[in-house]
């Protein structure tokens, strides 16, 4: 009786009934040395990045981010949608938002606390901007007129919405800044270095 093994000297490589196609080769094996890159990027200092260098450097280590592996696992507190402006009429309560509107009036007012206040309208209604800290450079810049683009936490009451301290930005009518296309990263941060910078 034949025996139903194959001669010794055919290729092994299977050959599929079907098609008679040989069957597809294994992957190729990773680089041995791909391993040991990342782990040299990772040991690497952090003064030695662009942008870092001696200034940042200890403001880094405030927050223990020595090495570019502290960065790749330095992981944002939160995220800001800022991928869409909304109208003030829209706005609710509590809930973050961005708006772009248009400065009617404001100035500095005296009262238990020195402040800046100022009214913007974007044309489905108005809301107040509320400045506890702010610089002279600030109210000069902040004129009737100026169109200005805020992300924060609203407050919405009977007395209309109203902004305390948020993200200002300012907006060229005739070259509009467009918004961002993905949501922003928010990063815990130290005195002198702001999110931005992470």
């Amino acid at each position: 009786m034949p025996s139903s093994r194959p001669p010794a000297d055919l290729p092994s490589t299977p050959v599929p009934a079907a098609t008679g196609k040989p069957a597809a080769a294994a992957p190729a094996p990773r680089p041995a040395g791909k391993s040991a890159d990342y782990a040299t990027q990772a040991a690497q200092p952090v003064r030695f990045l662009k942008g870092v260098g001696p200034r940042f450097e200890p403001m880094l280590a405030k927050l223990d981010l020595h090495t570019v592996g502290d960065l790749w696992f330095h992981l944002p507190l939160r995220w800001e949608d800022r991928t869409r402006v909304t109208a003030i009429r829209d706005l609710r309560h509590g809930v973050d938002a961005q708006v772009e509107a248009e400065v009617q009036s404001g100035g500095v007012r005296f009262g238990a606390r020195r402040q800046y206040v100022a009214e913007l309208s974007d044309g489905t209604g108005t809301l107040r901007l509320r400045l506890l800290h702010f610089s002279a450079s600030q109210v000069e810049a902040y004129t009737p007129g100026t169109r200005l683009r805020l992300y924060g936490t609203p407050r919405v009451g009977m007395y209309g919405a109203e902004f305390t301290h948020p993200k200002i930005q300012r907006v060229d009518p005739d070259a509009p800044a467009p918004v961002e296309e993905t949501l922003t990263p928010v990063y815990p941060t130290t005195d002198g270095l702001s999110p931005e910078h992470l």
